[in-house]
């Protein structure tokens, strides 16, 4: 027992009132212990510098989506601003200067951005959505809906600080396959009411900054169902849970990405 146990009834009653949303449901599998403590004990989680660079691109990219930006303005914002957010160190790693190689990769993004907004309507930025999948309810935030003017088409489409290793015809590599298909389930579960308010999604889509590139793939029903399944499996999980076990087999995230290790006695 620690002083972070509740009783199994408390837990029950918080999950019941719980609005679920993506992260909340992938973020269990990485550590139980730590999930117990975020969202049914309700402890804040401690910041890293990986989120704050995030925190950084999405709120400059906000800005220029919405016109508060422009293409002269844009870059000046992200470096006056990026000591204000980006607070916490990156890990010591003996080949690069993580932080200054995040920041110069930010920078050469917003450097040479150039969004086509003659041919693409903005639907929606930081686009909250609510919606439900069976008895639950759930909550999002898009980070970008366009209707293209040309084809009719509607695009989600998420900007992401994470790096992938492309194949020779445009791919993903395999060891980035299992990630991807993280991002499509995210994609999927925002579909729902993206589905309700306009009819349809036709494309989703990842701006994958660091890599200055765009993925896109058409929409697809299967893989839309099979979203909705993985959620429900996901949460019977977690309500079936009752140990709520740390998992210490990666001593990197533990000390360096989890938001619960400054509270966490089981830390490696």
């Amino acid at each position: 027992m620690t002083e972070f146990d509740l009783s199994k009834q408390e837990i029950k009653e918080r999950l019941n009132d719980m609005v679920w949303s993506f992260s909340r449901l992938n973020s269990v599998g990485k550590c139980a212990y730590a999930w117990y403590l975020h969202y049914i004990a309700g402890y804040p989680e401690q910041e890293n510098g990986f989120a704050q660079f995030g925190t950084i691109l999405h709120t400059t990219l906000e800005k220029y989506l919405k016109g508060e930006l422009d293409l002269f303005s844009v870059s000046e914002y992200y470096q006056e601003h990026y000591p204000e957010i980006v607070t916490c160190d990156f890990p010591a790693n003996k080949y690069a200067d993580l932080g200054q190689k995040a920041y110069e990769a930010g920078l050469e993004y917003f450097n040479n951005i150039n969004f086509d907004f003659d041919r693409y309507e903005i639907l929606g930025v930081e686009k909250e959505l609510k919606f439900k999948i069976g008895k639950y309810m759930f909550q999002g935030f898009a980070d970008a809906v366009y209707k293209d003017r040309e084809t009719g088409e509607i695009i989600l489409r998420d900007h992401k600080t994470s790096s992938f290793k492309y194949l020779k015809n445009g791919g993903i590599s395999k060891t980035n396959a299992e990630h991807f298909e993280e991002f499509k389930k995210q994609e999927y579960l925002y579909c729902i009411p993206l589905i309700e308010e306009y009819g349809k999604v036709d494309k989703l889509s990842w701006n994958m900054i660091r890599d200055q590139r765009i993925i896109e793939i058409p929409f697809n029903e299967k893989e839309f169902e099979e979203a909705q399944k993985w959620a429900i499996e996901q949460i019977k999980t977690i309500e079936r849970e009752v140990l709520w076990l740390p998992d210490t087999s990666s001593s990197y995230f533990c000390q360096v990405l989890c938001g619960q290790r400054a509270n966490c006695p089981y830390k490696q």
